[in-house]
């Protein structure tokens, strides 16, 4: 019996048409992460007021109390293409996810920009930053502390190179860096996996080459064995392209030349470290990739 239905959903999950076996890989006040056989992300249930981001299915506050409860004691957990289902014991409790509002996370090519009014915005929010204590080894790439000091070195030198891989198509040099940081951090998802996704996501938005994403692909998701499940999820997401709204916010505020606090502090809200960790992604890739325009 299906039972409550979403408030939205990402449309990224209507690819999946068969039935697949999910496991509860950690609860949170206000989202679920859980893991699905032969997926290369995690599916994520979340209260509705919570950042909107792909792979993800939200519930209005009632709903989604409900459902934390029986997910956290549920002996199977199945979804396809219209329900996510619980069983508790015999008692089977579902949610019709497709219910709700279909949202898209899928990239768009930023264009018609001026650099001037980019560069203006980007140093406010670097100048923000600077202003805020970030428990993150990122840090270290705007020249503030955080983080333990092995994970910043590790950052500050291979960081920057992941970058000028993206932005010169250098296959070989990209996956080299990367394979040295990922996993690289303390939290849910280590700061070299956000790092990585927010850099992949900026090059989706800035240059829409979906050629060069393709050929990395492959040898990139064979690396993130060395990460955790979230982290693991941040790469293939940021190699998909899928951008949680709150990152494309942050990217319309820059190409538009606005300074935005509000969406600053929406950002340092969205787990320990990892809004943080993609605005200083973004930040970093727009400085370079104006330096080579």
């Amino acid at each position: 019996m299906i039972k409550p239905g979403s408030t939205w959903y990402a449309a990224d999950l209507e690819r999946y048409s068969s039935e697949y076996r999910v496991k509860l890989l950690s609860a949170h006040k206000e989202i679920l992460n859980f893991r699905v056989e032969s997926w290369p992300h995690l599916l994520m249930v979340s209260e509705d007021g919570f950042e909107k981001g792909p792979c993800t299915i939200g519930l209005k506050p009632e709903f989604f109390n409900e459902f934390h409860e029986r997910a956290r004691s549920a002996t199977r957990i199945w979804f396809n293409n219209q329900a996510l289902r619980l069983f508790v014991g015999n008692k089977d409790y579902s949610i019709n996810w497709r219910e709700g509002e279909r949202l898209s996370f899928a990239p768009y090519k930023i264009d018609n920009f001026k650099h001037r009014n980019v560069c203006t915005t980007v140093e406010h929010y670097c100048q923000a930053l600077e202003g805020i204590n970030l428990n993150t080894p990122s840090a270290v790439l705007l020249g503030m502390n955080g983080g333990s000091e092995y994970f910043r070195e590790k950052i500050k030198y291979y960081y920057p190179k992941v970058i000028n891989a993206l932005l010169l198509r250098n296959e070989h040099q990209l996956i080299n860096s990367c394979r040295n940081i990922i996993g690289m951090g303390s939290g849910s998802s280590p700061s070299g996996d956000d790092l990585i996704c927010g850099a992949l996501l900026s090059f989706h938005y800035f240059t829409a080459d979906h050629m060069f994403i393709d050929n990395i692909t492959a040898e990139l998701k064979a690396e993130t064995g060395k990460t955790n499940l979230i982290g693991g999820h941040m790469i293939e997401i940021g190699l998909s392209g899928l951008a949680p709204y709150f990152f494309q916010a942050l990217l319309v505020s820059i190409s538009k030349g606005r300074f935005e606090p509000d969406l600053l502090n929406r950002t340092f809200k969205v787990g320990a470290s990892t809004g943080s960790d993609l605005l200083i992604a973004l930040v970093k890739f727009i400085k370079s990739y104006l330096a080579s325009t």
